[in-house]
């Protein structure tokens, strides 16, 4: 098989881990927003950010595996800047993506009624300086989750349905299609490493305790709820008014 291009979180690096051993040579890790690209330009697999699917339409999308979160565990969290009342203002950070650049207005706009201007930062995870969205692996590795929003929470809120991070695509329907039959029953080898806190991750005993008691809120063997999110979730530049047409996901 060709490549597999992941992100590299916590949680991609458990589906790595419970994918068949066959696979594991073949996995490369890659910042989130890179992968659609390379993906396009070479006969490969790729989890890629959902909201990636508005510039990469041509792209084929499994129907079966991905990440989806439909609880209070997220790759993303959101934090509010100490003793400051009004927020007009948003920093992204961490290994930020398509899904986080395109819906932070938005979830403010309609869960909040507030209108914020955003922009990408880094992230000092000592303080807390600015309203912050962290993406990735830093919301872990001190205690700072606690003072923040689950992102996939606000997500599920928002668009009324599992918020699914990441899916697996391809330009190639074939190797999506052989890529789809390997990974049935992965749940059950990802829900025992996560379960059982196998991860390549330092973090605190409160952060992992937290992990293994929310995993079953994330899903990587998709039922219909999760395809009808995928849906949702790229509906939403539509309907604001970012792009012209609704994407239609090529399934395989």
């Amino acid at each position: 098989m060709s490549t597999i291009y992941l992100p590299s979180n916590i949680f991609t690096n458990i589906i790595a881990d419970a994918m068949p051993k066959s696979m594991l040579a073949k996995i490369k890790f890659m910042p989130s927003a890179l992968i659609s690209k390379l993906v396009e330009q070479e006969d490969s697999i790729g989890l890629i950010p959902t909201m990636d699917l508005i510039k990469h339409n041509d792209l084929f999308v499994s129907n079966s595996v991905g990440l989806s979160f439909d609880g209070a565990l997220s790759n993303s969290f959101i934090y509010f800047k100490p003793g400051e009342n009004e927020v007009d203002k948003v920093l992204l950070s961490g290994d930020v993506s398509s899904i986080e650049s395109l819906t932070a207005k938005i979830l403010f706009s309609e869960l909040y009624n507030i209108e914020v201007e955003v922009s990408l930062s880094n992230f000092n995870a000592d303080r807390i300086i600015e309203n912050t969205i962290l993406v990735g692996d830093e919301n872990f590795q001190s205690d700072i989750y606690v003072t923040g929003l689950s992102f996939a929470e606000e997500m599920v809120e928002l668009i009324s349905a599992p918020y699914v991070n990441f899916i697996f695509a391809s330009k190639s329907d074939t190797l999506l299609s052989e890529f789809n039959t390997s990974m049935k029953g992965i749940s059950d080898n990802f829900y025992s490493l996560g379960e059982e806190g196998n991860f390549n991750l330092k973090i605190k005993e409160t952060a992992k305790d937290f992990i293994i008691e929310n995993f079953n809120s994330c899903v990587v063997e998709f039922e219909e709820q999760d395809i009808e999110g995928i849906n949702q979730l790229i509906r939403i530049p539509y309907f604001h008014g970012l792009v012209e047409n609704i994407i239609e996901p090529k399934f395989i």
